[in-house]
């Protein structure tokens, strides 16, 4: 699964891009290295049919073991079943680490042309407040299949106004997401090994570094 994502998105973005009402201008503040167990921006449905945002822890437990076993694709059916509703997780790009006999490397993906990241999400609740939101994962495009099995399903934004929406059947959508965006939307570059440490945060972890 996914153990890092950046976060740099604007007030702006999230009003145009994702046509989204903000809760609270503070839930913008830029972070570049955001882990489970941390709280992270959600999109959703209001009552009124609009789409507001608010923060949500990220992962029932905090996990940062960076060599644990990603989940399986399969495993999504499970989430589904037990989720409260759907979400969609404005990100700026995500971390993946490559193995390398301990030596692992880590890289940040993102979208070439630098536009947010739409990501699939579900929330699960007590009573009736959202406890925790969990990313919904796909196999990876031949692109990210080198680094890592699974990948986030990133939405395009027809795609990301039926998930929210609750309506349409969700393993139609997560289908149909699978050829959304090719290879070529997406970049992929070395970043440094100090986002392995969870007290670095700044801008910096997201440069590209030679090889």
């Amino acid at each position: 699964m996914t153990k890092r994502i950046a976060f740099f998105i604007t007030k702006s973005e999230i009003e145009n891009f994702f046509q989204a009402q903000l809760s609270g201008v503070s839930i913008l503040e830029p972070h570049y290295n955001l882990a489970r167990g941390q709280h992270i921006v959600v999109i959703q449905r209001d009552g009124d049919n609009s789409k507001i945002t608010e923060r949500v822890r990220w992962g029932k437990e905090p996990d940062n073991d960076l060599k644990k076993t990603f989940h399986r694709e399969e495993d999504r059916a499970d989430l589904l079943k037990s989720a409260d509703s759907r979400v969609v997780i404005p990100i700026s790009g995500f971390y993946i680490w490559k193995e390398d006999n301990g030596n692992d490397q880590p890289f940040f993906v993102r979208m070439l042309n630098n536009e947010p990241m739409a990501v699939c999400g579900l929330t699960f609740r007590s009573g009736s407040k959202n406890e925790y939101c969990e990313i919904v994962h796909q196999e990876s495009n031949p692109l990210i299949q080198p680094m890592s099995n699974l990948m986030p399903v990133l939405l395009d934004i027809p795609l990301m106004n039926e998930w929210i929406s609750d309506e349409s059947d969700a393993e139609i959508i997560l289908k149909k997401a699978k050829s959304r965006f090719l290879i070529t939307d997406i970049t992929v570059h070395r970043v440094t090994k100090d986002v392995n440490d969870l007290s670095e945060n700044h801008a910096d972890l997201i440069q590209p570094i030679p090889k």
